[in-house]
């Protein structure tokens, strides 16, 4: 689990519980209660906490079993309390021992009628969404929004902002390929 992951990578770097909740701006009480799997952090304070720890977010949710193999149904999740999407790791994830793929690609489940972050957003690297099911609109930088059904796809380069919603009444779900790791 998310907070296993995070005490163990803490307690390897040799980083008290109050050094890191200070860094990322939680309280240790808070950091002790994601550690122990209590409570389900906000996706903003993962990204914190993975930052501060200097891993990709993903290494969070992985677990050490010598396989990189993604079956349907036994795919590592990334849930967040703060957004209704979740997502699947379709590609190897990162192992605590520094294996990391060149790409990322996920499958997320957007909730009806939700946003899948709460602002827009950028990465440093290349992107590819792909709508699999349902219809997304993608929020681009201030621009009027574009409608995706299934089988669409958008690329943004590096640095462009976007967001992405879900306007129907059933999940939607699409593929992201990322062209280098950054969760």
């Amino acid at each position: 689990m998310v907070g296993d992951a995070i005490r163990k990578i803490r307690k390897k770097k040799n980083l008290t519980l109050e050094y890191l909740s200070h860094q990322v701006g939680i309280t240790p009480g808070g950091l002790s209660q994601i550690e122990r799997n209590i409570v389900d952090p906000s996706l903003a304070v993962l990204q914190r906490i993975a930052k501060e720890l200097n891993v990709s977010l993903h290494v969070l949710f992985t677990e050490e079993n010598g396989s990189f193999i993604s079956r349907s149904g036994k795919r590592k999740k990334a849930v967040f309390s703060d957004v209704n999407v979740t997502y699947e790791f379709l590609t190897p994830q990162p192992r605590i021992d520094g294996i990391t793929p060149n790409m990322e690609v996920t499958l997320l489940t957007l909730k009806p009628n939700s946003w899948g972050t709460e602002s827009e957003a950028s990465h440093d690297v290349d992107e590819c969404f792909v709508v699999v099911k349902g219809t997304f609109e993608i929020h681009c930088s201030g621009e009027a929004p574009i409608i995706l059904h299934e089988n669409d796809s958008i690329y943004h380069t590096p640095g462009t902002l976007h967001r992405f919603y879900n306007p129907g009444d059933t999940d939607a779900v699409a593929v992201s390929i990322l062209s280098a790791v950054i969760y």
